[in-house]
């Protein structure tokens, strides 16, 4: 049976059942207008038809211990028959994959992810998502909270519509290039190997980091080596679409002087030097990102990643109080990435900006998710002396792009 070979009173049935399937047939009866009998034929004519294609239970994830849910974009090697056979066949072994739906667009797939909590997730991540066949990157998104639940799909008076809600932002948004003859923005399959996994092992991090933030705001109050112990391990990584167009910018300027303030353990300076490699091989010359780091366990995984990708001859980590390590800079900077915290950014600002050049580019990231927080970075921006013209790009949590005049 089609959609369109029903009528008014079949789509009020379809209506109702929606809304609750344990109805009885009178209860469904007395909604909709009908006789019990002349209703009972409609909805054995709707079932045998296919249009009603069954009756379901919707389990409460939070009463049943299962309390988080993920969003999970998935990107395949390749988009061949027996790779996408393979993928959607194991994804559905797993019981934590609660729904599975192929894609047109930057991702192959989406997946629905239910977990306990951090730590599940974290074993979700590892243990299942980055190890279904023919996976080349995931990227997590965590639910804060369901704010309107359905569990059908609407029917129009003309037909069936999927209802959604259409935000017009005040700036325009970036657009993903279509699938179709997409190719990876890094032409380097052991670099893009590597970032995926930096990046799934940072997103895998974020319901652990989300659960900290609540706790403090909900009142709790950690010490700073409470927070520093917490901390240490996590990667936090600079957003991929973010990162990617960092190497964008510095590949369209032909950065040569890159300078990246908090390093941690290196996934953004992946894409900074891996742009100053290509500026290399395409227009020759030389060049150089310096990195800085605090914490010299970070910076030891960091050179390790730097190794592992080849490009450590393109990098100078300087570990460290940026304060310190920042004062010997020879040449002027084309490039700057400011990824620290809050509290460190001006400070690292003041430091570089009489070695920018006219035209030099500086990235800030999250300015808009803690506005506030950059009061101090933002007056240093607009105070016309220094001489900068800047804007937040509308990239998630808000990125800083000022322009050195």
């Amino acid at each position: 049976m089609q959609e369109d070979g029903i009528d008014q009173l079949d789509r009020a049935i379809l209506r109702e059942l929606m809304r609750d399937g344990r109805l009885t047939n009178a209860e469904l009866a007395e909604r909709v207008n009908l006789s019990p009998s002349a209703c009972l034929r409609r909805v054995r004519a709707l079932e045998e038809g296919g249009l009603i294609a069954g009756y379901v239970m919707l389990l409460d994830t939070g009463r049943a211990n299962m309390p988080g849910v993920a969003f999970v974009s998935v990107t395949l090697k390749d988009q061949g028959r027996a790779t996408l056979d393979r993928f959607e066949t194991a994804s559905q072994r797993y019981a934590e994959i609660v729904e599975c739906y192929l894609l047109a667009g930057p991702a192959d797939y989406i997946l629905r992810v239910v977990y306990r909590d951090a730590a599940d997730f974290e074993r979700i991540h590892t243990k299942v998502l980055t190890q279904l066949p023919g996976v080349l990157r995931v990227q997590s998104a965590l639910t804060l909270r369901t704010v309107a639940p359905f569990p059908g799909t609407l029917l129009s008076p003309r037909g069936v519509c999927v209802v959604q809600a259409e935000i017009i932002p005040a700036e325009p948004v970036w657009i993903m290039p279509a699938k179709g003859g997409e190719r990876e923005l890094i032409e380097d399959p052991s670099l893009t190997r590597l970032l995926a996994e930096l990046h799934g092992r940072s997103d895998a991090q974020l319901a652990a980091l989300s659960a900290f933030t609540q706790r403090r705001g909900e009142g709790w109050a950690p010490t700073a080596e409470e927070v520093k112990q917490f901390v240490s391990d996590k990667l936090v990584a600079l957003d991929r679409d973010k990162a990617e167009f960092c190497y964008q910018l510095c590949r369209a300027t032909d950065a040569r002087r890159i300078v990246e303030i908090g390093t941690s353990y290196g996934v953004s300076t992946l894409y900074l030097a891996a742009a100053l490699r290509d500026n290399i091989a395409e227009r020759g010359g030389r060049g150089l990102v310096i990195g800085t780091e605090y914490e010299p366990q970070k910076a030891a995984a960091a050179s390790a990643h730097f190794e592992r990708a080849g490009l450590s001859r393109h990098i100078e980590l300087r570990q460290g109080d940026l304060r310190e390590t920042l004062l010997g800079i020879d040449e002027p900077v084309d490039f700057l990435l400011v990824d620290i915290w809050i509290g460190m950014a001006r400070p690292a600002l003041e430091l570089v900006a009489p070695h920018l050049r006219a035209g030099a580019v500086v990235i800030c990231d999250n300015t808009e998710l803690h506005r506030s927080d950059y009061a101090d970075y933002f007056a240093f921006l607009n105070d016309p002396a220094n001489g900068f013209q800047t804007m937040t790009l509308p990239f998630k949590g808000g990125l800083e792009m000022s322009v050195c005049r």
